[in-house]
């Protein structure tokens, strides 16, 4: 393992403490008592699945704050969000070294901007893999050019940063649905059900608050009318129930969660509510949504991949555009023969992209235990531009594992 990445349990607090400094304590809290008000307000699902993984900071830095008013010993009450925030610390004070001072002020900006964080740790996480790697970096000031520059010892690239959002490509918006069944999960408790709930729309699922109530009503009036088990169709589409009656006794939430996110659909979404009773979680109800219009996300990536190798990546060096593939922690079966592959080959084909080394994916971060230690990592998939008019960087490891 290289030394630059690793940190001992005992270096957590100091990590975190610096990250809360490159920001001040002051603005930290300011953001903090912001997001605690927006908690208040909240229906319970939108405030599990929605505000709590909005900013990855936010819920891990008020655990911190807990323990530290309590007296209570970091190292020893280390989970797995103070371990991912003592991670970031250490980036970030060891990459701020390297700034211009205007990229330095536009990171305390924009890495506490509550719905673009995840975007600029990944441009972070980006510059931190090639500095493992024993590579220089250098920053570009001007937000009209590339991220970043990477030095190696026969030459130097630049790397532009998309963080692949697909809600805005699909026919189901995250944000929609869990306004949907904070709307559904009430009703379904007050009528004394639990279980699953399969909806499949015939065409998108609008934000509009009268469409989200009337599709919440035809599900309602499905159980109404005693279709609790079954297919049925209904005005916007069809629904697959199988609820029974409430019987109040705990189960397991964590494997109903892993069952859940196993059937789901990758183009659906999913949620997972429980009541509660002496302390166990009871009833549960899944809900899952999709639409029967396919989604666009290819060509959402297609677009930007195209519009940052065009507009950020100038042609006198190689180009390397990495993007962050959202919501998906698995890239194994997208190597080949896949839409994903095609698309990128499409594009690579084109004479106004030569200047591109090629197109990197990465996946959600994962994590390996291991006796004494854990290890945080992101697959990745880069396909290379064999095109490419800088023929040194045809074998370069661009994802290549750290030293």
């Amino acid at each position: 393992m290289n030394k630059l990445n690793a940190i001992y349990d005992k270096e957590a607090r100091k990590y975190i403490l610096s990250l809360i400094n490159f920001f001040g304590s002051f603005e930290i809290e300011k953001r903090l008592n912001k997001y605690k008000k927006s908690l208040n307000y909240a229906g319970p699902i939108y405030k599990r699945y929605y505000l709590k993984h909005r900013h990855p900071w936010w819920n891990s830095l008020i655990s911190f704050y807990e323990l530290e008013s309590k007296g209570k010993s970091i190292k020893k009450n280390l989970d797995l969000g103070l371990k991912v925030l003592a991670a970031d610390g250490k980036k970030i004070s060891i990459l701020q070294k390297m700034m211009p001072d205007s990229v330095r002020n536009k990171f305390k900006k924009d890495l506490l901007d509550d719905n673009r964080a995840s975007d600029f740790l990944f441009e972070l996480d980006m510059a931190w893999h090639y500095l493992l790697n024993g590579h220089g970096i250098d920053w570009y000031e001007d937000n009209n050019c590339p991220d970043f520059i990477v030095n190696t010892q026969d030459f130097d690239f630049n790397v532009e940063c998309k963080r692949i959002t697909v809600d805005g490509s699909r026919k189901v918006w995250r944000k929609d649905f869990y306004r949907l069944i904070e709307k559904l999960i009430p009703e379904i408790e007050k009528l004394k059900y639990m279980g699953k709930i399969d909806i499949e729309l015939n065409d998108r699922l609008h934000s509009s608050d009268h469409h989200l109530e009337s599709l919440s009503r035809q599900i309602i009036e499905l159980i109404y009318a005693n279709q609790i088990n079954g297919a049925f169709e209904f005005k916007l589409g069809y629904a697959t129930l199988n609820l029974k009656e409430s019987d109040d006794k705990g189960v397991n939430i964590k494997e109903l969660c892993r069952e859940l996110f196993e059937r789901k659909p990758h183009e659906a979404h999913g949620a997972f509510y429980a009541g509660e009773k002496n302390g166990m979680p009871i009833n549960p109800i899944e809900i899952t949504l999709k639409s029967k219009k396919s989604d666009k996300v290819l060509l959402g990536i297609k677009d930007k991949v195209k519009d940052a190798a065009i507009k950020q990546l100038p042609p006198d060096k190689p180009g390397l555009i990495s993007c962050f593939l959202e919501d998906i922690d698995d890239l194994t079966n997208l190597a080949s023969d896949s839409g994903l592959q095609i698309m990128s080959n499409y594009l690579l084909d084109k004479n106004d992209l030569s200047h591109i080394a090629g197109i990197s994916f990465s996946s959600e971060e994962r994590v390996k235990r291991y006796p004494g230690s854990e290890n945080f990592s992101s697959q990745g998939l880069l396909f290379r531009n064999e095109n490419c008019i800088f023929k040194i960087a045809h074998d370069f490891k661009f994802l290549s594992k750290e030293k």
